[in-house]
């Protein structure tokens, strides 16, 4: 919610699988549109995602990921060069706490990557 857009600027959309925190009660809270279904697999959830978003870009974040302030800003952006057809990250999940390639992961993914007609390429952040 605190990416600079007005709330009419953007769709958000919950997907939850059966969590037992309060998950739910929070997307209310936000009055964003909640699908709930018990045992959905994630993909299941993504694919429901594709099929109900209006929107012409469209992001997923997992409740495991932070996005950091000015996030969707940037990625519109990124996706103002026509040859851009995907971006991803840079996101933040909890720093692992031990072993080196959790460790290794975790940094690798902390840079934003898009796909073009020319190619996968790196933009530093912001």
């Amino acid at each position: 919610m605190d990416q600079g857009y007005s709330k009419d600027e953007v769709e958000i959309l919950v997907s939850d699988e059966g969590s037992t925190d309060d998950t739910i009660d929070i997307a209310h809270e936000f009055d964003v549109s909640v699908y709930v279904e018990q045992g959905r697999t994630c993909s299941k959830g993504r694919n429901l995602f594709l099929e109900k978003a209006r929107a012409d870009i469209m992001v997923m974040v997992d409740s495991d990921e932070v996005i950091p302030p000015g996030w969707l800003s940037r990625l519109e952006e990124l996706f103002e060069d026509p040859a851009v057809t995907e971006v991803s990250g840079p996101y933040y999940s909890p720093e692992p706490k031990s072993g080196l390639v959790s460790r290794v992961i975790y940094y690798l993914t902390s840079g934003w990557q898009f796909a073009s007609k020319g190619g996968r390429k790196r933009a530093n952040w912001p």
